[in-house]
């Protein structure tokens, strides 16, 4: 009789675990566990499971650091009905606080997404975002059926700056000598010319041969005292040919 008796207790407080168990809600975060670098986004999805109870409303609060994280936005699954009331809903970033509360029309019994948080990580360090106690779920009888909180860890690793570089190269002494040769030389050969052009006038004439035989007397000197003389030179040289050739047409 006595065994009798403990059978059927055993029996009775098994089928009460199995029902306070079914009875049971469970609210978690999706991904459990995520890998981002400091300065990046990350989406946290809430799920609800009455585990084949049917329950209506869902509160849930959920916590996280204020230092590592700072929630950007709160997306509402399409199907539930939001509760904006005070104390019902909430983001309080100082304090790393959310709270929402939305109704499920006709119900739900099995996994369903309650809503998604969009959190932006700040530095580095590693950032546990828990389902809080004060979480309800209330079955069709107004009974909460929550039971148990879930975590997510959020790793967060510093942000690597990427530096560039840009070389400039510096002209050389060589490279600057050059420049400045050509412009000097493009200087002369322009003096040369206003000389030559003078000449030419005296004589009449014009001719690229001229201009050679000037630039030659430039260089044979040097620099542009060199110009001066070698056109000091051909002047007279050209004197010379015109007093010659007028004397011999007199001759004639």
């Amino acid at each position: 009789m006595k065994k009798y008796i403990i059978s059927i207790f055993a029996v009775l407080l098994g089928i009460f675990m199995t029902s306070s168990a079914i009875a049971s809600t469970s609210i978690t975060l999706d991904p459990s566990n995520i890998n981002v670098v400091a300065g990046q986004k990350v989406d946290l999805v809430i799920y609800a499971n009455s585990n084949g109870v049917k329950n209506g409303t869902v509160k849930i609060e959920v916590s996280y650091p204020a230092n590592l994280l700072s929630v950007s936005s709160f997306a509402q699954s399409p199907v539930w009905m939001s509760n904006t009331e005070t104390g019902y809903d909430s983001i309080d970033n100082t304090n790393g606080s959310l709270i929402k509360t939305a109704g499920y029309p006709r119900g739900f019994i099995s996994a369903v997404p309650f809503g998604t948080i969009t959190f932006t990580t700040k530095v580095d360090g590693v950032a546990t975002v828990k389902v809080e106690n004060g979480s309800i779920a209330l079955d069709a009888s107004g009974k909460n059926t929550f039971s148990g909180n879930s975590q997510s860890v959020i790793n967060i690793t510093k942000a690597v700056k990427t530096i560039t570089t840009i070389t400039t190269k510096t002209p050389t002494t060589e490279t600057a000598t050059k420049v400045s040769t050509t412009t000097n030389n493009s200087n002369i050969i322009s003096q040369e010319a206003t000389v030559l052009d003078a000449l030419n006038s005296i004589n009449g004439t014009s001719t690229d041969n001229t201009k050679f035989t000037a630039s030659a007397f430039g260089s044979m000197m040097g620099g542009n005292v060199g110009n001066f003389i070698g056109a000091l030179l051909l002047l007279v040289i050209l004197l010379l040919i015109i007093f010659w050739i007028q004397k011999r047409r007199k001759d004639k």
